[in-house]
């Protein structure tokens, strides 16, 4: 199973228990919840596969970062990596009368035929840009061909929604959002990402830059993630975005690495 089919399998099984903690909040026990979550992070650790439905969707505000833009009018909706592989091609949208954009959100390891395929279901694309090196995507993530998969990703998106659009209220209707999490040790890729997108595609695109990279016990393989990231790395790439020119975007402040949008998977909070 490849980098792809992990994470679209691993997301949508997340998605499903948010759904059915929605649906079933007071019918099931605490320790039900805690065990689906424990299977989620398995799913995601482990190579099996496990049936899901094809199109799922969850509330706005579970997505971290421009979910206060964002919030309360969209549904992200995730779709099979191609026909067939999942079940049927993804046709989930908006209830009829209620004017939702749909939101895909995505790790940017994506088929162009994919996206092909969502062209006028989805509205607003959410993506990932992780890495423009290509020894750091084979490093962290066994994927050396994630820049170029990546760059035909963005580009097919783009193409789609062309333009930015926005509702009076300053809620996104249509467009690209490129989201980027800065790596310790790793503002070079980072900047690398910031002028690849916006000397690509300028304000077409609307870039997140994150901050919120959390070391966990298992990354001590790799000593240098081992850490979380400091200020002055992130300065240092805002400073890079800003000096490129860069105005259609959006950046976090304070501690976030340890603010309650980062899963705990220890159950805390489960009703």
């Amino acid at each position: 199973m490849n980098l792809y089919q992990m994470t679209l399998s691993g997301g949508l099984f997340i998605l499903l228990i948010v759904a059915v903690r929605a649906l079933a909040l007071h019918r099931l026990p605490k320790g039900a919840f805690l065990a689906l979550w424990e299977m989620a992070a398995l799913r995601l650790l482990l190579p099996f596969t496990i049936p899901l439905p094809s199109g799922m969707a969850v509330p706005m505000e579970h997505l971290p970062v421009v979910g206060e833009y964002l919030a309360g009018g969209g549904v992200p909706v995730l779709g099979p990596p191609e026909a067939g592989a999942y079940g049927t091609p993804l046709q989930a949208g908006p209830a009829p009368g209620l004017g939702l954009p749909v939101v895909y959100n995505c790790s940017g390891y994506e088929k162009r035929e994919t996206l092909e395929s969502l062209k006028g279901t989805v509205d607003i694309y959410l993506t990932d840009f992780k890495y423009m090196e290509e020894e750091t995507a084979r490093n962290y993530s066994r994927a050396a061909d994630y820049p170029d998969a990546a760059k035909e990703a963005l580009a097919e998106m783009v193409r789609q929604q062309g333009e930015p659009l926005f509702l009076p209220d300053g809620r996104m209707e249509r467009g690209v959002i490129v989201r980027h999490l800065l790596l310790p040790g790793h503002v070079k890729n980072a900047e690398a990402v910031v002028e690849y997108v916006f000397g690509t595609y300028g304000n077409q695109v609307y870039l997140s830059l994150m901050n919120q990279y959390t070391p966990i016990s298992r990354i001590r393989e790799y000593p240098n993630l081992n850490r979380r990231v400091t200020k002055r790395e992130y300065n240092r790439l805002l400073d890079y975005a800003l000096a490129l020119g860069v105005e259609q975007g959006f950046f976090q402040e304070g501690e976030t690495a340890g603010e309650s949008f980062i899963p705990g998977f220890d159950g805390e909070g489960l009703m």
